[in-house]
């Protein structure tokens, strides 16, 4: 198999974990000064991994994950462009939920949607 060294697709990823790390911030509520004490970095490195300058070691992928309590798969999984970024904002939202309470959650939405479409479908009439 071909190795790829494009410089390009690695700025691209570097640049799209960026948006999901800045992005898990905002949701966590946290400055660029909290996350970098709690993974013992400078601010100033947060600020260069959030804005795509460099593409955060593994290592640190993993502290974050931790420290947003989430997988670290997570951030590729944003990284993506095929993935929704709601989609990301709802398996956030349901992320502290029991099994059992996601399920009762899904299919809420599910019904929720159905009663949308028909709303919209019968105006549509």
């Amino acid at each position: 198999m071909a190795r790829n060294d494009d410089p390009q697709d690695e700025k691209a990823l570097a640049s799209a974990l960026g948006e999901a790390i800045a992005h898990m911030r905002h949701l966590r509520e946290m400055t660029q000064a909290q996350v970098a004490a709690c993974i013992g970095v400078g601010d100033e490195f947060v600020s260069r991994m959030e804005r795509g300058v460099v593409l955060p070691p593994t290592y640190r992928l993993v502290q974050l994950a931790r420290l947003f309590d989430m997988r670290v798969g997570d951030f590729f999984d944003y990284a993506v462009p095929a993935l929704p970024e709601q989609a990301l904002f709802y398996s956030a939202a349901v992320e502290p939920l029991t099994a059992s309470e996601r399920k009762i959650m899904q299919a809420m939405v599910l019904d929720r949607a159905a009663l949308l479409v028909a709303s919209r479908e019968a105006a549509d009439d």
